[in-house]
């Protein structure tokens, strides 16, 4: 049987006839028809529809929905942020996680820079060092010294404002570059992800674990001596209780220390102790002590281009490339809820409503209120105080979203993917890791 294309008419590419949808309108002169893809129909959804295209009937709408403002209320939440290039800052969290752990330094340092321009700062600290004590800690403690001092360097070039950033990001891409010089292990998050609870924890093939609490200062040494026992060298153990205590110091006075707080959820942070203690007990080898050479990355010298072109010239990087997405149609083996990569939600609000979103970000912050301009949390909209700066405002910073082209959406929002579930991703980071 052979198969059928069809062209679509917004994308201009040839689909399989299955996979189109034949759209009609009709205005006083005639009637017109559109084929679109379906990927185009999702993306476009609303210009669509006003431009009068009968895309209603081939949407549906259970009773009892709240319609879509409420679906996107539900789904995209106060957290949801878009970027200096409108990529979005939690695909940007997850890209970083995923290319440390796959040493790839060219696109690990092109998704800091991102969150560095956009001055996301809390956040990229946050990440780094979730990413330290889900990866990293149970076999390289010795690693917690070298990540404090960066992030106070982080810290410091942030407090001194534009002429630091580049100070900023050559310490986040520091710890980056010297994470990738040393084995991780997955367990941490494997230890996440268990939903059973009656089974036991079970760390480097090891399920043994005295019911003490190890996040508690007065019990370090006891549960060293239970879990490692002749294991762990006395001056290992010494340490390691030093490091737990310095935690706790961490956890509970971070401005003391001058890193401010780190965000790091007390479940990972209790599972990479016990991780690091079952490490030692049973002979794990550790990280060595050893650094990469400073980071000296270029500052970023862009050329002046129209605002239209800007999205087109500087996405160099694609999300939906990203090996934390597959394609949506890949079947899910472990039965978890599929999570697309970029939802009608999410797509909406690039296309409408990227100036909201993008102005919970600092530097999107400071533009917008430098042209006064101020979010309405109703409409998810800016309103805008003076026409004139209103003007200027796109003049200097209208990406034109809704009337982008495919493949620039692409590179911004995780289209046509879904998200790897834990399992999936635990599996790509081990077997990619295999071959390099």
């Amino acid at each position: 049987m052979n198969t059928i294309f069809l062209n679509c008419e917004l994308c201009n590419k040839n689909v399989q006839a299955e996979d189109t949808i034949d759209l009609n309108r009709e205005t006083e002169q005639h009637k017109e028809t559109l084929i679109s893809c379906e990927t185009c129909f999702v993306e476009r959804l609303d210009t669509l529809r006003k431009e009068g295209w009968d895309v209603d009937q081939y949407t549906i709408q259970d009773e009892g929905d709240e319609g879509d403002e409420g679906k996107e209320q539900e789904e995209l939440t106060e957290d949801f942020t878009f970027t200096r290039y409108l990529y979005s800052a939690d695909d940007i969290r997850q890209a970083i996680a995923t290319n440390i752990l796959l040493k790839n330094k060219e696109k690990t340092q092109f998704w800091i820079n991102e969150l560095v321009h956009t001055l996301l700062i809390d956040l990229l600290v946050g990440l780094l060092w979730n990413i330290y004590f889900t990866y990293y800690f149970p076999l390289n403690p010795e690693f917690y010294n070298y990540l404090l001092k960066q992030t106070k360097r982080i810290r410091e070039a942030h407090a001194a404002g534009n002429e630091q950033i580049h100070e900023l990001g050559n310490a986040a891409n520091d710890i980056a570059a010297n994470l990738m010089l040393r084995p991780f292990t997955m367990d941490v998050l494997l230890e996440g992800m268990r939903t059973d609870a009656n089974q036991l924890p079970c760390f480097f093939g090891q399920s043994h674990f005295p019911e003490r609490d190890v996040m508690n200062t007065d019990e370090a040494d006891n549960i060293i001596a239970i879990v490692a026992g002749d294991n762990i060298a006395i001056t290992n153990r010494k340490k390691t209780a030093t490091l737990f205590r310095n935690l706790d110091k961490l956890r509970n006075t971070p401005k003391k220390i001058g890193i401010g707080v780190i965000y790091v959820p007390i479940e990972v942070e209790c599972a990479a102790r016990k991780a690091l203690l079952i490490a030692y007990a049973t002979k794990q080898k550790m990280g060595k002590n050893i650094f990469a050479p400073p980071s000296n990355i270029p500052l970023q010298q862009h050329s002046e281009v129209r605002a239209t072109k800007t999205l087109e010239t500087y996405t160099t990087i694609s999300m939906s490339d990203e090996l934390s997405f597959c394609p949506i149609d890949t079947p899910i083996t472990d039965e978890w809820e599929m999570i697309q990569g970029a939802s009608h939600n999410i797509i909406d609000a690039f296309r409408q409503h990227w100036e909201y979103y993008a102005y919970r970000a600092p530097l999107w912050e400071k533009r917008i209120d430098m042209h006064q301009g101020t979010p309405d949390h109703h409409t998810k909209q800016i309103i805008w105080n003076d026409d004139d700066l209103q003007e200027q405002f796109y003049q200097t910073y209208g990406y034109d979203t809704d009337e982008l082209g495919h493949d620039t959406t692409r590179r911004c929002i995780a289209v046509n993917t879904r998200r790897l579930t834990a399992s999936e991703y635990c599996d790509m980071i081990i077997n990619n890791s295999k071959k390099n």
